[in-house]
C-alpha cells in the first residue's frame, strides 16, 4: 500500500516515492534514533534497488521496523494517554461479545435523553 498504490496510480514515479519515503524517514530520527534510521533507510533503499521492487514482500522489512520501533510506541503512549477512557478491552472474539452485550442492555433498558 506504502509503495505499489502510489505508483500505480501513476502520482509518483518510482525515483521521487523513494526521495519521499527516505525524507520522511530521516524526519522521524529524533524517535527511532540513528542507528534505526539508517537500518531503516538502508532496508528501504535495498528494496527500491530490488528486481523485485514490486512484490509486497520485499517491502515488508523495512515497514516492519517502521511499525515495530515508530508506530506501535507511538501507540503504546497514547494508550496511556487515554486508558482511564477504555472501557473494555480483549481479543476480538471477547470485544465482540461485550458489544453484543452492552447492545443488548440499551435495547432491553434504553436511556432516553430529557433536554
Amino acid at each position: 500500500e506504502y509503495v505499489i498504490s502510489p505508483l500505480r496510480g501513476k502520482v509518483l514515479s518510482k525515483e521521487e516515492l523513494e526521495r519521499k519515503l527516505l525524507e520522511s524517514t530521516y524526519r522521524l530520527k529524533p524517535s527511532l534514533g540513528k542507528e534505526r534510521t539508517n537500518t531503516i533507510k538502508e532496508k528501504l533503499q535495498f528494496a527500491f534497488n530490488s528486481a523485485n521492487f514490486f512484490l509486497p514482500n520485499i517491502h515488508y522489512p523495512w515497514i516492519r521496523d517502521l511499525l515495530i520501533y515508530y508506530y506501535d510506541p507511538l501507540y503504546e503512549k497514547h494508550l496511556k494517554k487515554v486508558k482511564d477512557l477504555i472501557i473494555f478491552s480483549g481479543e476480538q472474539k471477547e470485544v465482540e461479545e461485550f458489544c453484543l452485550n452492552i447492545s443488548n442492555s440499551f435495547i432491553k433498558n434504553p436511556i432516553i435523553n430529557h433536554r
